[in-house]
């Protein structure tokens, strides 16, 4: 090979690889800053949707939700506005009315953009009758020549309406969003603080149909509601316009059509209502019974009871598809009903107006047709809005019945002599700091106070106790504390000893506040721990149990271990305090549990 033909390569130097850019989990939501123009053209979400474009989203790739949209925000709003014991207009929920108030201005703007919406469709059929004058060589109500501006026109007001509608159910969903995530925050902070007698009245699977089924009705109803106030206003305008542009007679006619149909409509939706409180009722039994099934279910194997409770689970479940079935024969027939609607409107309109002219123009006809259009699309959706108002207003009605049920006197205060306890406190809260009380720290003081039991059959003292079922005798028959007074001082150590039913695991429930004070003082210096006989652990590594979600102090956790006596047990266990505990870890004795619960 010739020596001049040689030639030297070089491999070039590696591109550099572009670092990647900050995930949107660390960027600000630009929902925050984002301008009218921006929500209305959705422009703002862009980014994330030329991302998904290109690749399958993470959860690196969501933005975190506004300080306005976090629950807390939400809460300290909702918290300042609402009043569960005061009676409104109409028996409105009071959850409703403190929702109404916590979002106002949202929802003043939601109605804004709904007349809007509504008076931009009315321009529509306006403009649509101009066009068919100029096209007849007419003279129009604008008084515009040109068949261009006249399009223009119908552009921009179709463009009016399709913005100020997807405007309108942005804003609802972001609020229906925020309120459903609000409520399931208020049921779940509202569980940790039931009393014994209202937790009987509330089991664990009502509970979570309350924080599933009836937040999502909540939910939906923001998203179906803007047309239970779009469909009678462009109703009315409707009517107003067929007036207006034709004679009053042909406008009475099509009004009176709609009023017996959204009579019928009423009386249709009174029973789906009705239908609908039955429903929840079988739903939340079977819940119920599925839920202690699950939790008892080596009992129920060593019974053999399988057979028994899927027949129990069977006749439940055909008592709700029969009440299923005839809910949405009744919800079809209002749908379809309310569906034509506006075909027998447009026919009884026209029908009326050529009875009375005897005849009728093609820019009459259509123009006629067009203004009753104005209401076909919210009519067409007020079927379903009906029946969501509906199922939201037995939702409410429940969320307020738990939200206003009983909870755990958790702030022991002085309650003066011949009055009743009404105060409300926060969660194990500091005596000292709420009332000013001059008690020591970690004194506890009991002076001639008076404890009663709820007079319920199925009351459920917080207390494991050995002696349950004399316990849970007294309970049951109404057991009372009298005139009792006790001083514990900071660091001595206090047993309580009598015979079986005297109320020793009674009194320990009154200090933690579950049985109720009816006169007298009891002061706590402090907060409150307390470990039951019936230990608990989670399904989780042992230091985890004792950490509980905060953070690791390594001198801290040495004490912790060193009182609660851990120390030996970590040294037995295979993997020391790493070793996973709990239903799928292995199997501690119920002492060390007890120790693990203390730690």
């Amino acid at each position: 090979m010739d020596e001049g033909k040689d030639r030297s390569y070089h491999e070039a130097p590696a591109t550099p690889r572009a670092k990647p850019s900050t995930p949107f989990s660390h960027q600000p939501n630009p929902l925050a800053t984002a301008s009218l123009p921006s929500i209305i053209l959705a422009q703002w979400i862009q980014p994330m949707v030329s991302l998904g474009a290109r690749r399958v989203l993470e959860k690196e790739d969501v933005w975190p939700i506004c300080s306005s949209d976090a629950c807390e925000s939400l809460e300290k709003r909702f918290r300042q506005v609402y009043e569960p014991n005061r009676r409104h207009w109409f028996n409105l929920s009071p959850l409703a009315v403190a929702y109404a108030r916590t979002f106002q201005t949202e929802l003043t703007f939601v109605l804004i953009t709904c007349v809007l919406y509504v008076v931009a469709l009315a321009l529509q059929s306006y403009v649509a009758q101009a066009i068919l004058q100029f096209l007849n060589e007419e003279e129009n109500l604008f008084h515009i020549s040109s068949g261009y501006w006249l399009m223009v026109m119908m552009t921009l007001s179709s463009l009016v309406a399709v913005c100020a509608l997807n405007y309108v159910f942005f804003s609802a969903s972001r609020i229906g969003a925020n309120m459903r995530s609000l409520t399931m925050s208020l049921v779940f902070d509202k569980a940790l603080k039931l009393s014994s007698a209202a937790r009987q009245d509330y089991t664990t699977g009502e509970v979570l149909t309350l924080m599933s089924v009836d937040t999502e009705r909540v939910f939906l109803l923001m998203i179906q509601g803007p047309w239970l106030f779009m469909g009678p206003l462009s109703f009315i305008i409707s009517v107003v316009l067929i007036g207006i542009l034709f004679d009053f007679y042909s406008a009475l006619g099509g009004a009176v059509v709609l009023a017996v149909v959204m009579a019928i409509s009423a009386k249709q939706g009174r029973r789906i209502a009705d239908f609908q409180k039955k429903l929840l009722k079988v739903i939340d039994e079977r819940v119920k019974v599925t839920s202690e099934a699950l939790q008892g279910i080596r009992v129920m194997k060593f019974y053999a009871w399988e057979e028994s409770l899927a027949q129990r689970v069977e006749k439940l479940r055909v008592k709700e598809v029969s009440l299923l079935r005839k809910f949405h024969m009744y919800q079809v027939v209002n749908t379809v009903m309310l569906f034509l609607t506006p075909s027998f409107v447009s026919g009884v309109t026209l029908g009326i107006y050529v009875l009375i002219h005897h005849t009728i123009t093609v820019v009459e006809a259509f123009t006629l047709v067009a203004m009753v259009n104005i209401c076909r699309t919210a009519l067409n959706q007020l079927p379903q809005a009906v029946a969501g108002i509906s199922k939201a207003k037995i939702s409410y009605a429940r969320l307020d019945a738990f939200l206003a049920s009983a909870e755990i006197d958790t702030q022991p205060f002085f309650l003066p002599e011949g009055s009743t306890p009404t105060a409300k406190s926060p969660l194990l809260a500091s005596t000292n700091d709420v009332y000013g009380s001059s008690i020591g720290h970690g004194r506890i003081s009991i002076r001639n106070a008076n404890f009663e039991w709820p007079t319920t059959s199925q009351t459920e003292v917080v207390v494991a106790a050995t002696e349950s079922e004399d316990t849970q005798s007294n309970i049951n028959s109404g057991f009372k504390l009298e005139g009792i007074n006790l001083e514990i001082e900071r660091g001595s150590l206090v047993m309580i000893v009598g015979k079986v039913g005297s109320g020793k695991s009674s009194l320990l429930s009154a200090l933690l506040g579950e049985m109720s004070r009816t006169s007298g003082v009891l002061e706590i210096g402090g907060r409150v721990a307390y470990v039951s006989q019936d230990t608990w652990i989670r399904n989780a590594t042992l230091r985890d149990n004792i950490l509980f979600e905060q953070d690791y102090d390594a001198e801290r956790y040495e004490q912790i271990l060193d009182a609660s006596q851990l120390a030996m047990d970590l040294m037995a266990l295979p993997n020391g305090d790493s070793t996973e505990i709990g239903e799928r870890g292995i199997n501690l004795s119920g002492g060390q549990k007890a120790r693990v619960a203390i730690a």
